[in-house]
This record gives structure tokens, C-alpha cells and sequence, in this order.
């Protein structure tokens, strides 16, 4: 997508709702992160290993702020699509990526992870609208991609799911599962290309839902802290998030089955898909494996264990039976000396 004739000569232009909505956010964000002097919940969790922590969080408040604003400025829409989309690429490969292999539960550092993908892959939209970059088909992939770790936490904690349904709705654990299974299936269409301008569509209809039937209710009840701000901004960052990159589906067929690549890759944008989509899964794998070899796998490996755990039951018995003879002795020996010292 690129600026139409009818913008030309105007500094300030919005190419589709879903950009003017990740704009607004970017600047939400930037203006809390410097009011504040730390990191604001879509930056979170930051590993305790990385320096200057301080000066980093008002960097990302700046940068979220300064390109929020740019954006929507026609002259500088360029250079901001290409400083977000560069920022939290490198947030995404050096903060998020890593811990897919080193942190758990491995459910809730996926989530992160595909919070920071939708984030990404909105900015990769924005990036080849206005600054004439590449790789529409692989911003569209991990933005389905991340939508799947969001469907599996659902399943995995059902009970911190079914709590932020609101109680006016029945059927709270089927409607978890329903969110869960519907993220589920939108990551893989948009990220196989089946159906996919739908499959984006209705996922930011659900993001967008969540936000307005679970938080908008509750600012609305009555003064929020720190981290449920934290938390509402963040929903509605994925929601714009989301919604960038249901418009770049925009006069696209709603059924279309399948994506062609369109045009060729840059070496960098080649490179990070690369490890995107090929070093997640492999190093998933080894993750998986590494695990499975650290715990017992045979039944003969649990028939030991039993067999040592009985062993020393019975040695604890046969060392309480000693002991309650030593106390029998010595206490014959005390009835004696008692009478003997009666009878004197």
C-alpha cells in the first residue's frame, strides 16, 4: 500500500484504521514509558542480564513515542516504519527468541514471544507499505504464528481464562476453549495461506472483543494500577496490531485459499525469516528432547526408584526397632535402681 494521489501535498494522511490505531498506541506507549521511567507492560519481561536498564526504558518510551507521531506525518512515515520495525526486530530475535530454548513454563514465554510477533509483524506491514520494503508474506506468517501460543495458554490455564470472562456471559470454560481453539486456527490459515483475509480479520475482531467486553468495563468501574494499565494497553496494542494486518489483506479475495510469493527477498529480511521459521522449530525440537532426556522414560528406570525407596523404608524401620529396644533397657535399668534405693 503506498500514499494515494488524493493525499498528495497533505503532511498528515492515514493509510487505513488499523495504522492510525498502531500509531496512537505507539505514542500511548512512548508517553506512559517516559512518565513513568520503566518499561511498560509490551516491552516486559526484560531479562536481568541486559545493562543500562534505566536508559533503555526511556529509549523504548522515545521510540515508541517519536514513531507513533511519525507515522502519521507524510514526510517522516518512512523512517518511522523503518525505526519501530528495526527496534522490535531486535527486541523480538535478542530478548524474546532466546528464551524459547532456556526459560519456562515454555507456554507463557511463547505467549510473550508472540506478543512481541504481532507487534513485529504489524510494523513489517508498515514498513513495506511506506518505506517500499519487503517481505509482506513472511510478516503475515509470523503474525499467524504468533496468534498460536495465545490459543494454547488458553487451554493450559484455564482457570486464569475462564476468571476474565465477565459473569454476565454463560458457559465460561467453553468460551475459553472456543477463543483458544478460534486463535488456534486463525495462526494456521493466515500462516498457511488458507483463507487468510478472513482468518486476520476475525482474530482482530476477537482481540478488539476481548477488549472492549473484558477491560473497557473495568476502567470504567474505577481506578486501575500500574499493571492492569499495563495490561489494558497492551490488549489493545496486539488489537492494532492485528488490525494493520487485516487491512493489508485489503482488496484481496475474503476466500482465497492460497498466497504466492510477490516478489523477491533482501538479504536481511531472507535472514530473519530464516531463523524465524526454521531455527524456532529446530531448536523447539532439541528443547523437547533435551527435556524428555532428563527424566525417566522406562518403566525399569521408575522399578529401581520404588525398589530404593523401599529399601530405605525398611531400613528406617529396622533402625526404629533398635532404638525401641535401647529404651526398654534403659528404662528396666531406671525401675531397678529405683528399688534398690527403696529397699535401702
Amino acid at each position: 500500500m503506498s500514499w494515494s494521489s488524493s493525499a498528495a501535498g497533505r503532511a498528515f494522511r492515514i493509510a487505513s484504521p488499523g495504522h492510525a490505531c498502531f500509531a496512537a498506541v505507539l505514542i500511548w506507549l512512548g508517553a506512559m514509558g517516559l512518565s513513568k521511567g520503566a518499561f511498560v507492560q509490551v516491552w516486559l519481561p526484560v531479562p536481568k542480564w541486559v545493562p543500562a536498564r534505566e536508559a533503555l526504558a526511556y529509549l523504548c518510551a522515545f521510540i515508541s513515542l517519536a514513531s507513533g507521531i511519525g507515522l502519521l506525518w507524510r514526510r517522516t512515515a518512512a523512517v518511522a516504519a523503518r525505526v519501530i520495525f528495526a527496534s522490535l526486530m531486535v527486541w523480538l530475535l535478542v530478548l524474546r527468541l532466546p528464551n524459547l530454548f532456556f526459560e519456562t513454563p515454555l507456554v507463557l514465554v511463547a505467549w510473550t514471544f508472540g506478543s512481541t510477533g504481532v507487534m513485529v509483524a504489524a510494523a513489517w506491514v508498515l514498513y513495506v507499505w511506506f518505506a517500499e520494503g519487503k517481505g509482506l508474506r513472511i510478516a503475515r506468517a509470523l503474525y499467524g504464528l504468533s496468534l498460536i501460543p495465545f490459543g494454547l495458554a488458553h487451554f493450559m490455564y484455564l482457570d486464569a481464562t475462564t476468571v476474565l470472562i465477565p459473569g454476565w456471559l454463560p458457559w465460561h470454560v467453553a468460551w475459553a476453549y472456543f477463543t483458544g481453539a478460534a486463535f488456534i486456527a486463525a495462526g494456521l490459515a493466515v500462516t498457511l495461506g488458507v483463507y487468510p483475509r478472513l482468518a486476520a480479520a476475525l482474530s482482530t475482531l476477537q482481540m478488539g472483543l476481548f477488549s472492549l467486553i473484558v477491560w473497557v468495563p473495568r476502567v470504567l468501574a474505577g481506578p486501575l494500577n500500574d499493571f492492569q494499565w499495563g495490561e489494558f494497553v497492551v490488549t489493545w496494542a496486539l488489537t492494532a496490531g492485528a488490525w494493520v494486518m487485516a487491512d493489508s489483506y485489503r482488496g484481496e479475495p475474503w476466500l482465497s485459499q492460497r498466497e504466492r510469493w510477490k516478489s523477491p527477498m533482501e538479504p536481511g529480511v531472507f535472514l530473519a525469516a530464516l531463523l524465524i521459521f526454521v531455527g524456532i522449530p529446530s531448536f523447539t525440537i532439541l528443547r523437547i528432547a533435551r527435556l524428555r532426556a532428563s527424566r525417566p522414560q522406562t518403566s525399569t528406570d521408575v522399578t529401581d526408584r520404588l525398589e530404593a525407596v523401599e529399601h530405605r523404608v525398611e531400613d528406617l524401620q529396622q533402625e526404629l526397632a533398635e532404638t525401641q529396644e535401647r529404651l526398654d533397657f534403659a528404662e528396666r535399668l531406671l525401675s531397678k535402681a529405683r528399688e534398690e534405693k527403696r529397699i535401702s
